[in-house]
């Protein structure tokens, strides 16, 4: 039973693709000294092989952007598909981003044009899975492999990457949706947009759905969650002392703002 469940999730993906545990020793060791002993293709390889083959994939389906890093604007929304390189070689993931045209990154009050956003500028990142639920995409040990590696990425961008978007196509839901008991109390019932407990508690999450509410006429209830964002920032344990995180200042340029 436990072979049929490993070939079922397995089925068409080539064996460099599959999870340790459901290798046999001798073909795990040989991956080993496939990809330990840097047999594998270089990275620049790689990214001769995205440039010819996915590259053109993506701008099919209007997306900009070349080699590893993607975007398309979609009305008030910037989505990016980026390819991150294991810095040892040997593989790379495919990342998601989701964006609001004319915020500011997500992790900072910094603006950057549209263009050069990056699923890491990005308050909706998602990490692409195989159908075996590994992430991680093998470059290969030749230029074959690699084209194989290349085309299976872009099946699991058009069934999973694109279906993913597709949920934010009634935007602003489902960020409209958020109230301020999901904020005090999260929860991950929003886990399918990739909102999940911990993103619902974070500092610039709540900066962000504070500006959502206040460019689309929800002023009040944008002041109410900056005012308990500040206040819990001023008691962030964080830090040893309270009222010394730098993010004070801008949430109350924020609060002044919308006043």
């Amino acid at each position: 039973m436990l072979s049929f469940f490993k070939k079922k999730k397995n089925e068409r993906l080539p064996k460099r693709f599959w999870n340790d545990d459901d290798l046999s020793k001798s073909e795990l060791d040989q991956f080993r000294k496939d990809y330990l002993f840097n047999r594998c293709i270089s990275g620049a390889e790689f990214i001769e092989i995205l440039d010819s083959k996915f590259t053109p994939y993506m701008k099919s389906i209007g997306f900009k952007g070349r080699k590893n890093n993607f975007y398309k604007i979609e009305d008030s929304l910037i989505l990016t598909i980026g390819i991150f390189k294991n810095k040892y070689g040997g593989d790379c993931s495919l990342n998601l981003g989701l964006h609001i045209k004319g915020f500011p990154i997500c992790n900072s009050d910094k603006f950057i044009d549209n263009n050069k956003f990056t699923p890491s500028h990005s308050i909706i990142q998602k990490t692409l899975e195989l159908d075996n639920g590994s992430k991680i995409f093998r470059f290969g040990i030749n230029k074959e492999e690699g084209i194989e590696t290349v085309d299976i990425m872009k099946s699991v961008v058009e069934k999973k990457g694109l279906e993913f978007f597709k949920k934010f196509s009634d935007y602003p839901h489902p960020f409209d949706k958020i109230r301020t008991i999901d904020l005090e109390k999260p929860t991950d019932k929003f886990s399918e947009f990739g909102i999940d407990s911990r993103m619902l508690g974070w500092i610039h999450f709540k900066k962000f759905i504070a500006r959502l509410n206040h460019l689309n006429g929800n002023n009040e209830f944008a002041l109410n969650v900056l005012k308990k964002a500040r206040e819990d920032e001023y008691y962030s344990k964080r830090f040893t002392s309270v009222g010394v995180s730098p993010l004070i200042e801008g949430i109350d340029e924020m609060i002044k703002n919308y006043s």
